[in-house]
């Protein structure tokens, strides 16, 4: 009797064990899978089994197309200090190279239209951005998607939505 009391609870733990290997994956998520510290796959939403002891997740990438807001001050090329307001909207495009080619793809992305943002307006005068919003828009949405290309991701919109000048004169103004 002892002995089937422990194979019962040995059939049991064993049970739970592999339970807890079925993956299920949410729509706009694609789960990366290693299989002994290396990259195995990428599972795609549904459910899945994980091998034991062997394979584990490593982190889900979100799908989904988010938006970024910046509202960053900007020295321009005639020296005036300016406010620039933006909005930035990316996605993963390859899961595997968002997981291991840049520790935050988010936050990495974020930095490099921030970057790409202050080196187009840091190149202009005030008058020249406020006449040429859409062209500057372009040019940072293409550099800052050559950056990014290799890290998995995509930007998809890239847009300034306010300029300020000096002691706060408002410059351009249009809704997004």
């Amino acid at each position: 009797m002892r002995g089937a009391v422990w194979v019962a609870l040995l059939f049991v733990v064993l049970a739970l064990y592999l339970f807890k290997r079925v993956q299920v994956v949410p729509m706009q998520t694609a789960r990366i899978i290693e299989r002994l510290g290396a990259y195995s796959r990428t599972l795609s939403p549904g459910v899945h089994f994980l091998l034991p002891i062997i394979e584990r997740k490593r982190e889900d990438i979100d799908l989904k197309e988010w938006q970024v807001h910046f509202h960053e001050p900007i020295i321009l090329a005639d020296s005036l200090l300016s406010t620039v307001e933006a909005q930035m909207w990316a996605s993963v495009v390859d899961p595997v190279a968002a997981a291991y080619q840049v520790s935050d793809h988010v936050e990495a992305t974020r930095m490099a239209a921030l970057t790409s943002l202050r080196h187009f307006l840091g190149l202009r005068i005030l008058d020249d951005i406020t006449s040429s919003f859409h062209e500057i828009d372009g040019l940072i949405r293409s550099h800052t998607n050559e950056v990014v290309t290799s890290w998995g991701i995509q930007i998809n919109r890239f847009a300034m939505t306010r300029i300020t000048g000096p002691q706060d004169i408002q410059v351009h103004d249009r809704p997004y």
